[in-house]
Parts: C-alpha cells; sequence; structure tokens
C-alpha cells in the first residue's frame, strides 16, 4: 500500500465504505469533481452562494 498515491488509496477507501454502508451520507469539500471519479451519487456545486445538483 505504501506505493499507491494518496488519491487511489482515498478512491478504495471511499468505495469500500459506500460499500459497507449505502445510505451513509458524506460531505466532501473539494474543488476538482475529477477527483471524486464515479464514487459520488449525487454532485452539489456550491459556488457564489448559489447550490447547484450536477
Amino acid at each position: 500500500m505504501g506505493s499507491c498515491s494518496l488519491f487511489a488509496r482515498t478512491d478504495c477507501s471511499l468505495a469500500r465504505l459506500k460499500d459497507m454502508q449505502p445510505n451513509l451520507y458524506i460531505v466532501i469539500t473539494e474543488s476538482n469533481v475529477k477527483l471524486l471519479g464515479d464514487i459520488p451519487d449525487q454532485i452539489w456545486t456550491i459556488e457564489r452562494g448559489a447550490i447547484t445538483l450536477n
């Protein structure tokens, strides 16, 4: 695991968590949505006080 990037480890961990707890909601603040891959079921964007469901 030491040779895996932080992104790869985080991606695998979030995918396992989603499989184990499908009803769990997690809020992740990330400015680059592409880094989240296909893990999120929904992505909301908050920009200049407006919230949008992507």
